[in-house]
Parts: C-alpha cells; structure tokens; sequence
C-alpha cells in the first residue's frame, strides 16, 4: 500500500477487509504528516501484523505514485513472498475476497491477477492487482500503470471485487492536469476520470471542459491507440451534460458521435429516442429503437445496459402505439408483461390496452 494522511481514516476498514490474505504488509508514506501511517502501524501492532513501513515524503511536485509503487513492490518482493497485490488507503475488499486470493495463490498458469474495481460514479473496470514475483513494474506519476512484458500470463477474476470510497473534496486537479499533459498517450482516459470526479462534485462547468480536452486528446494523432469505449464515454456525458442545460441540438449531435465511436453501446440510441418522443416524432424515435434493438448483446452486460433493456423495452411498445403499430406492441408488451408485471402492475393495464387496440 501507499498512501497519505488525508487517508488515514480509511485504514481500519481497509485492512479489516484484507486481514487474513496477507503474510507481509508493506505500506509506504507520501506525505509529510504520518497520520495514514500511525493508523497502519497501529492496527499491525493490534492484529500482529508483519509490518514492513516506508518514508518516501521528500517529492518534487508532491506526484511520483509509480515510482512510490514500484518501490513498495520490490521491498514485498525482498521479503521471499511469491505473490504481491497491491490497494490503496481508500479501497476496500468487499466480503470472500481474501479466500479467493488465497486461491489465486495457489495458480500454476498465471502470473498475474486482474480484480474488478468499482468506482462510486465512474463505473466498474479490471485492474491489474495481483503479480508473481517479478512480473509488472510501475510506471507513471499519477493514475499509474503496470507495464508487463510478453512472458506474463494475465487473467481476470471477476469475483473479487474492490470498492473505491472517494471523498467529495478534490482540491489537486490542477496539479493533477498538469501532470497528465505529461502523460500522453493515457492522457484521454485520464482526464475523463478527472471530468467524471468533477461531474460528481456539481462542477459541470469544469467537467465540460476536462471531457471536451478528452475527446480531443484521444482524437489526436499522437495517441498511439484508439480506445473507443472511453471516447463514447466521454462524448456520451458531454451530451449528458448539454441535455441537462437544455441544449437539445448539442446533446444530439455528441449523442450521434458516441454511436459513431461504438455503435454497440446501447444507452445513446435511448437518449435519442426519448429526446425524438419529447418532440412527439414518433417515427423517428421508433427508427432509434429499432437501430438499437439490433445491435448484437454483449455477454457480460454493464449495469447501464440492463437498466436501458428495462427501459427500452417499455418505451418500444409505447412509440409503436404511437405508431399505430398495435399488433406488433402487443407482441412486445405480451412477450414481456409477465416478467415486468411484477415490477410495475401498471404494466397489465397497458398489456389489456394493446391486445384491445390489436384485435381493433
């Protein structure tokens, strides 16, 4: 672990949470004050922890979080252990982690772990956590990554998942842009975590700003790769954040250029619809709906694509209501009634409307 005294108030859970999946604990301080580290050495002292605790406080630009990484890694790796992982002060493992690391542990045919990391607000993605003596090394100062070489065999594991508890105050993002300007090619998706964290803070002017710099960055010629889920994702909030300021034409228009950065996420086509219903042009929201419907699924879902099922599902029968297209609404409505009846018995109601209008 690294961490900082603004963290310290997170160390028990934290710890409380991982107890049981660890022989070491190495934890190196970046910050002059060593509150973050008189709660680590405290709890180590109360649970006989075997601590292993390091001062690296004396930065230029405060910003050197891979290099600090990589220097705890090899001080866990010096202790003779075969397997390192790594959290930080504001993570948390949720319940039957620590078994499964242990069972991790035990591969033959893996060098390196990847657990699923829930971030209030920004979403749910795999992060690189758990390493085979020396595989990975860290680099970057800040939103670091690990780089591994060719021989390291990776693998998900998609139950062991890692809660972030972010804290409302964000008050380094300017030294936080200044570094990322650095940091090309990741510079895009950096700043789409940092537009994300403004967005969540009600500083939607500032948000705008960071996700428009994104999409640029990620549209430049010097990003060596083209990752087209954090570009939708950031046209998709960019048109979020026009609907909500009533900027219809805008929000259309970002809506239309995250379809074309990744027609197969499903919530843009919604959006559209739903704005087409607003203007009462049925037609054209019952196009969307059919556009969308005819994507292929993906087989492991976000959480946003079986909310937008739900929705969508209700919204097709009725713009092809609208339509008068009520025979093929029934069939909607009838295929899905008994499922969603038990969510919403209004459903029922409209269920015997469809079949009326039908045979009408």
């Amino acid at each position: 672990m690294i961490g900082h005294a603004a963290d310290a108030l997170y160390v028990p859970q934290l710890l409380a949470s991982v107890d049981g999946a660890f022989d070491y604990l190495i934890y190196v301080d970046t910050s002059k004050d060593k509150a973050a580290k008189q709660a680590v050495e405290s709890w180590a002292a109360q649970h006989e922890a075997k601590l292993r605790a390091y001062d690296l406080d004396d930065w230029p630009d405060g910003f050197h979080f891979g290099k600090a990484r990589q220097f705890a890694k090899e001080k866990a790796e010096a202790t003779g252990a075969e397997w390192v992982f790594w959290l930080d002060l504001d993570d948390v493992l949720k319940p039957g982690a620590v078994e499964r690391i242990r069972m991790q542990a035990e591969a033959k045919d893996v060098d390196a772990w990847g657990w699923i990391y829930d971030v209030k607000g920004t979403g749910r993605f795999m992060r690189e956590r758990m390493t085979r003596r020396g595989h990975g090394t860290w680099h970057r100062r800040i939103h670091e990554l690990m780089h591994f070489d060719g021989g390291s065999r990776l693998k998900p594991d998609n139950d062991v998942d890692v809660l972030h508890m972010p804290k409302n105050d964000k008050s380094n993002h300017a030294a936080h842009i200044k570094i990322l300007w650095e940091e090309l090619p990741n510079f895009g998706p950096n700043l789409i975590y940092l537009a994300k964290e403004h967005k969540n803070c009600g500083k939607l002017a500032e948000a705008k700003e960071l996700f428009e710099m994104a999409v640029a960055a990620m549209r430049a010629e010097v990003v060596d790769f083209v990752n087209q889920i954090e570009l939708y994702n950031a046209l998709a909030d960019l048109a979020k954040l026009a609907h909500s300021r009533g900027d219809l034409l805008e929000a259309r228009a970002k809506f239309l250029e995250a379809l074309a950065a990744d027609p197969q996420r499903r919530e843009a086509y919604f959006y559209l619809a739903e704005m087409a219903c607003v203007q009462k042009k049925w037609k054209e929201a019952l196009g969307w709906i059919r556009a969308c419907n005819s994507q292929p699924k993906p087989a492991i879902p976000l959480i946003e694509e079986i909310v937008y099922d739900n929705f969508s599902l209700r919204l097709h029968w009725r713009v092809l209501a609208r339509c008068h297209e009520f025979e093929e609404a029934a069939k909607v409505c009838n295929h899905l009634a008994p499922h969603l009846g038990e969510i919403d018995e209004s459903v029922q109601n409209e269920r015997e409307i469809l079949d009326i209008l039908a045979l009408a």
